[in-house]
């Protein structure tokens, strides 16, 4: 059992290595490339990725095996962070993202498919919450670090200098499941078919491209072709993602959707602003790279606490208490950062503050509603849910993060200076009005939900 917590921590970290530096880095690679309107799709594109990636290598571990299916995502991964760090234009980095994210897909659907098969009870919590605290040691140096070495030196370096780690994280990772692959093996009594291996795939696929037809519709500017794209995308979504829920064992289906919507809905509202604020904090506030980087270490610790929280919470109140308090916080936070950037004369250091407290929100927010999603699955059909709890995590961020992109790249173009500044900060306001709005929204559908199913 130790050499399976460490190696899905070991994933979990490489994970976090390659977000917080990525993220830091990218001011200083939109400030060499320009191109603001595919900002954005640098996360959006990557975050699709994962959605295929995961449907993909959480059925072709159910056929093969969780090894197998782990070494080849980790490569893609590491193949596609090569890629980016040679990447000569901005469009050509979007496409080493699709490549990469790929590969991230698989290795984030993975261990929690670990978890529901090895771990018991409130064992499943208290893994989740030590999966949040293995982002606390790179979100102490690797933001500050990116942002010295895309500044000082190159901002390919840090994409090429995680491809070592990614490797060096596999090779672990490899070693711990070969020790435990029989277990594995004996888990599913039955292997994945072929036919289910491509009804499942391609329902991943359906998703993340009518994901990605919703975002591209957004900066349409004929109006007929903007909804007809935008309708065709949610029509796919929808079928898509019925037919993977159809396809699942779960107690309650209803009561899954509900957790789902709020997976989603959460999502969209956190990690869309935040894969933006370093870059408006740099840009708006005039924060030097490395410091704006800090938000993202503070949002790293406080989740981590509030993960822990919820895993020692968990035992006494309810799934919906603990989910509705935690949105809460990050709703009144969304407040404050809005605050933050209409008072120009409030320092950019408050942020940092603001988003500790958000993340907190969220910490307590992210593990219930994966406890809960895994709770509603039946035996054997831990793939499946765990596909279609990051189908809507990924596909909220995405949407989100296009969102957000677009926003800020509409009318850039014939601005300058202060002018282009003014711009920004203030499309990202609405940005945030907009992330409190469906925050509040994955609060309603929180609790229209029963879920009968975690008190058996």
């Amino acid at each position: 059992m130790l050499s399976l917590s460490l190696s899905i921590l070991t994933l979990v970290s490489l994970g976090a290595i390659e977000n917080l530096g990525i993220s830091t880095a990218m001011p200083i690679v939109e400030r060499q490339f320009g191109h603001i309107g595919l900002y954005g799709w640098v996360f959006a594109a990557y975050s699709l990725s994962s959605l295929f990636g995961g449907s993909f290598f959480g059925v072709f571990g159910d056929r093969y095996s969780l090894r197998r299916s782990l070494g080849v995502a980790v490569g893609v991964f590491a193949f596609g962070l090569a890629l980016g760090g040679v990447s000569t234009s901005m469009m050509t980095l979007v496409g080493s993202r699709i490549v990469q994210g790929f590969g991230y897909g698989g290795f984030v659907v993975l261990p929690y498919m670990m978890i529901s098969r090895h771990f018991e009870g409130n064992q499943k919590a208290k893994m989740l919450a030590a999966m949040a605290s293995a982002w606390i040691v790179p979100s102490l140096f690797i933001p500050p670090l990116a942002g010295i070495v895309a500044e000082s030196l190159s901002w390919r370096l840090v994409f090429l200098g995680v491809v070592p780690i990614a490797l060096a994280s596999g090779l672990l990772a490899d070693r711990a499941l070969r020790k435990i692959e029989g277990d594995l093996k004996s888990f599913v009594q039955e292997r994945a078919s072929i036919r289910q291996v491509a009804v499942r795939s391609l329902g991943g696929l359906g998703s993340a491209l009518s994901v990605g037809m919703m975002i591209y519709s957004i900066s349409v500017e004929n109006t007929l072709v903007k909804y007809v794209v935008l309708f065709v995308g949610v029509v796919v979504f929808v079928a898509s993602t019925v037919r993977l829920l159809s396809a699942s064992e779960l107690f309650r289906k209803r009561d899954t959707v509900f957790i789902l919507l709020t997976r989603g809905l959460s999502s969209f509202a956190f990690f869309g602003v935040e894969s933006f604020l370093p870059f408006v904090l740099f840009t708006v506030k005039k924060m030097p790279i490395a410091e704006a980087g800090l938000v993202l270490t503070a949002s790293s610790f406080s989740w981590t606490a509030g993960s822990w929280i919820q895993a020692r919470a968990s035992r006494f109140v309810s799934f919906k208490v603990r989910v509705g308090v935690g949105l809460g916080i990050f709703v009144i936070s969304l407040s404050a950062l809005w605050l933050n950037f209409y008072d120009t004369r409030l320092p950019g250091g408050l942020s940092i503050v603001i988003w500790f407290v958000a993340g907190a929100g969220m910490g307590v927010v992210y593990p219930s509603i994966t406890l809960a999603g895994l709770g509603s699955a039946k035996k054997g059909s831990d793939s499946q849910i765990s596909s279609l709890l990051q189908i809507f995590d990924t596909g909220g961020f995405a949407i989100s993060t296009g969102l957000i992109g677009a926003l800020l790249a509409s009318g850039i173009n014939s601005l300058q200076g202060g002018v282009r500044i003014e711009r920004y900060a203030s499309n990202y306001e609405v940005s945030i009005v907009v992330a409190c709005a469906v925050a509040l929204a994955s609060l309603l559908f929180l609790i229209s939900g029963r879920y009968l199913f975690l008190k058996s």
